[in-house]
């Protein structure tokens, strides 16, 4: 059963739509100039003249009215008029495709089961008709047996058999008509069930296809932006996602109305894309605009419907009325098969928001029978179960059964830890791996400290971050041989996955003892051949938690690791020093933790602008942020400490945390800014993989200002469109990072030093350059996180791109974190300029703990990093005095706050006592 946390609703809306794209097709479009508009008029005039036929209307013409408004009434998604109209006219000689389409929405939906068997038949050799060109019959009677394989026999793997078999004849009959994209479309968007990689490649095939055969505003880019979404959805590009559906609900509106089936799903999509971005009152938005179209839905897709649109209200602080969606829900199943998992999906999200308003005996019965409903349909470690448990603890631990919650998700917990720390998985499982269970192992986290039990309650917070970790660094490599390494980690994952099979086909009889010692021996060997070429690597590339003895080891008297974790009304820290670990939490609004989060990363951009300084600057939210996370627990265990270490991912990733606020702001007084207390620094992870000392003999190489030119024209009007890797020249210059460059070299008067900007700043000057023997090595230019661009699965600096004529694999214009993992660096220090930390906002990625970590691995030892564009005078100054107080023996981040104090305190610069001027910069160590 192919269940996720949205597949049931997903299913619906790929239903509608998938209908909807095999119908406006074949026939219709030989019988109008262009079907793909003014449909509802086509539609009128189709209806009309089969309504005006005189008595004696010939056969022909009688066959001919009736096929014609069978597609008509199909390409406005009136189905059941349709198969209602071919179901009274069988005696007729109906066109090919006309016939395919009736039979295919009898075998789909409304054929009864009876007839199932033969109509199936019927279809397969209409599929194997004699080829006729601009004929779409064949190619739609293998479309719709994939549509029943897929919805009605639930069997995958003949499904797309037969929508790769509609892909062949549409190319076979009709190559260059826009209607193929109708079958290329639903071939990807059922393949990519069965195989994820496959079905990205043939997206892409499918996009470029497109780009062939369709105008910018072509009904047929639902299907293709449809499949885009999909993939950006599961990628966790809820941006990217998010723009594809309002794309496909422009195109869409402009020939249907809000009530119309296909908007259903489209306006679900688009919701759960907000929600993905933390855009919640969007998200709401889009979900009550499907209750119009909700008449056409099925009782279980209706209800289902109730629920996001009551997870949408849950998440804008709104439990109350998500209560009230939920019953609504629950009240439209009534009669319905009470086995179905529908039921338990409604009840569990309806004893999560029973919690948030502390109705806790409801919620926890609810609770338990919703679990006991999973447990009996899904296996213990599905996605699906996984969240139902998460929602399930989440009412357990308001009503004081922590045990129970903790319980509860340990299970889960085991296994996805096992996986996402396995250093022999490939990177995009465990990238997925990542992206799924980041939810999982901080809810499971909250349940055992609540519980009392500390150890694990640490253990599965730092899988947390480390989860992170995995989504922007999954990719990296052993330094210095990475091709090696891979070759090496693929011998032995393939080894291991040998002494498996063979362990099923003795249990069979069908291996004997000694294949069996055969396979356990190449296994072994292959790990051993791993370990000795390759030392280190697990500690490199899975760095794995820490115990809280070994955390306390790694701090030095005034340091204090601070870890906060985010849940829907509180706020929980830990707090790890060489005393011991503690933790404390806050009772906070529901939900509200991440709009305020925005509220003050958005003060810090506006800040920017001289016109705005210091006074666009959120001091309440500063200070409310402070208040969630510095609970008295914190604040009494950090109390004489001078050094604050956070995670490198997390809550606080969008905004530097030195501009906390420790006290309410006063108008008469400075700013308590949390770095006038402390130094902070930032790590992607405790006890990580340490690059050796050593001295590099030059001061300064600067890389940067690109050459980038403007977008492609032809692109523009295609909103939210991936782009071709080789697009990167799209991307706005940087007129800044020039004069930054320039003006950090100056500050290492008479040292060697080395600039490459513009022309000479690409991939192969950067290689070429011995990096290893600069102190400092500064970046000034576009940082991207994963999935940003297609094709890219990592983070990246943007350099100036070859022509397009002449760049390959080596030299694309990114330096991607595995390229930069293996660049042979000896640096104290990397500056990173105007990155991009937008994490946070859709993409799904960790802000910079991937760069952070390609930086370690590759030799460097700390890197300052900004998170916004910021004036080039003031980044000078800050990483120039950052640099030179540490090579005077201050303590890296101790190095970084006396600058920015600095620049606080200077009241000849203008404006630099705005921390949209001094804050910026962070340290990750």
């Amino acid at each position: 059963m192919r269940f996720t946390t949205w597949s049931l609703i997903r299913r619906t809306g790929r239903a509608f739509i998938a209908a909807w794209l095999v119908l406006t097709s074949g026939a219709a479009h030989a019988q109008y100039s262009d079907i793909y508009s003014d449909v509802a008029a086509k539609e009128a005039s189709a209806t009309e003249t089969l309504s005006a036929l005189p008595d004696g209307a010939s056969e022909a013409d009688r066959a001919k009215a009736v096929s014609d408004a069978i597609m008509a009434l199909t390409v406005m998604t009136k189905n059941k008029q349709a198969y209602d109209l071919f179901d009274q006219s069988r005696a007729l000689s109906l066109n090919r495709p006309a016939m395919a389409t009736g039979l295919g929405l009898g075998l789909m939906q409304y054929a009864p089961d009876a007839a199932v068997e033969e109509t199936a038949r019927t279809l397969m050799q209409m599929a194997e008709d004699t080829p006729r060109a601009g004929d779409y019959g064949p190619a739609l009677a293998a479309h719709y047996l994939g549509h029943y394989y897929f919805e009605r026999a639930d069997d995958l793997a003949n499904s797309v058999k037969w929508f790769r078999r509609s892909t062949e004849l549409a190319e076979r009959d009709f190559p260059d008509d826009p209607t193929r994209i109708n079958f290329e479309t639903l071939y990807v968007d059922h393949l990519n069930f069965a195989d994820r990689e496959a079905g990205s490649r043939e997206t892409e095939r499918v996009q470029k296809l497109a780009f062939d055969l369709l105008d910018d505003d072509h009904l047929l880019w639902i299907g293709v932006l449809t499949n885009q979404a999909y993939k950006a959805q599961n990628r966790g590009r809820h941006d990217l996602a998010a723009d594809l559906w309002l794309r496909t609900i422009d195109i869409a509106g402009s020939e249907w109305s809000e009530d119309n089936q296909i908007l259903f799903g489209l306006f679900q999509y688009a919701s759960i894309s907000f929600a993905g971005m933390g855009q919640q009152e969007k998200a709401l938005q889009y979900a009550l605009r499907t209750l119009p179209s909700e008449k056409h839905a099925s009782v279980p897709d209706r209800a289902m419907n109730r629920s996001l649109i009551g997870e949408a209200l849950y998440r804008v602080g709104r439990p109350e009325e998500a209560v009230a969606r939920f019953r609504e829900g629950l009240a439209i199943l009534e009669g319905h098969n009470p086995g179905d998992l529908r039921w338990g999906h409604l009840e569990i999200s309806m004893a999560q928001a029973l919690s948030a308003m502390g109705e806790h005996e409801e919620a926890t019965a609810l609770a338990d029978k919703a679990l006991a409903q999973y447990a009996a349909k899904l296996p213990p470690f599905h996605p699906g179960r996984v969240t139902a448990n998460i929602r399930g603890a989440i009412a357990y631990t308001g009503a004081g059964d922590a045990a129970k919650a903790n319980a509860l998700l340990t299970a889960a917990v085991q296994t996805n830890e096992a996986k996402l720390l396995d250093t022999y998985a490939k990177s995009q499982d465990v990238r997925s791996i990542a992206i799924a269970t980041n939810g999982l192992f901080r809810h499971a986290a909250y349940a055992a400290l609540l519980d009392g039990d500390l150890e694990t309650g640490w253990r599965n917070a730092q899988l947390t971050s480390l989860s992170e970790l995995g989504m922007s660094a999954a990719s990296l490599s052993y330094p210095g041989d990475a091709a090696g390494f891979t070759k090496a980690v693929d011998e032995a994952r393939e080894a291991r996955t040998k002494v498996d099979e063979v362990r099923v086909q003795f249990a069979d009889g069908k291996a004997t003892q000694a294949d069996l010692e055969a396979a356990i021996t190449a296994r072994d060997t292959a790990q051993e051949r791993l370990q000795s070429g390759y030392p280190d690597y697990a500690e490199m590339l899975r760095p794995k938690p820490l115990s809280i003895a070994e955390a306390k080891a790694l701090m030095g008297t005034g340091d204090a690791y601070i870890l906060p974790l985010s849940y829907g009304s509180q706020m929980a820290t830990i707090v790890v020093t060489r005393e011991g670990l503690s933790w404390g939490q806050t009772r906070i609004p529901l939900l509200t933790t991440r709009k305020l989060l925005r509220s003050l990363r958005a003060s810090l951009e506006l800040g920017v602008d001289e016109s705005e300084g210091a006074a666009a600057f959120d001091r309440e939210a500063a200070h409310e942020m402070y208040r969630r996370i510095f609970n008295p627990e914190v604040q009494a265990a950090i109390r004489g400490k001078t050094r604050l270490i956070f995670p490198a991912g997390g809550i606080l990733s969008r905004i530097p945390p030195s501009v906390l606020l420790t006290k309410a702001a006063s108008d008469d007084a400075p700013l308590p800014y949390l770095i006038r207390d402390f130094a902070v620094a930032l790590t992607p992870n405790l006890g990580g993989y340490q690059a050796a000392e050593t001295r590099a003999a030059s001061a300064f190489a600067g890389i940067g200002a690109p050459l980038l030119a403007a977008a492609p024209r032809g692109r523009a009007s295609l909103r939210g469109m991936d782009v071709d890797i080789k697009d990167i020249a799209a991307l706005p210059s940087l007129p800044g990072a020039q004069s930054e460059l320039e003006a950090m070299r100056g500050a290492f008067p008479g040292e060697a030093a080395l600039v490459l900007t513009g022309k000479d700043a690409t991939e192969g000057a950067v290689r070429a350059a011995k990096l290893d023997h600069f102190r400092v090595v500064a970046f000034s230019t576009h940082g991207l996180v994963s999935g940003q661009i297609a094709g890219l699965s990592e983070p990246a600096l943007v350099l100036t791109p070859p022509a397009s004529d002449q760049g390959d694999d080596g030299d694309d214009g990114l330096l991607t974190a595995s390229e930069i993992a293996s660049l042979k660096l000896a640096a104290d220090w990397i500056i990173l300029s105007a990155c991009n930390t937008a994490a946070g906002d859709g993409r799904g990625n960790a802000t910079y703990s991937g760069l952070a970590r390609a930086f370690q691995l590759a030799g460097a030892r700390s890197l300052l990093l900004s998170h916004w564009p910021v004036r080039d005078d003031a980044a000078t100054r800050l990483s120039v005095a950052t640099v030179k107080a540490a090579a005077n023996g201050v303590e890296r981040s101790e190095a970084l706050r006396q600058a920015q104090l600095a620049l606080i305190a200077d009241s000849e610069m203008k404006g630099a006592a705005s921390p949209s001027i001094w804050a910026p910069f962070v340290l990750i160590e």
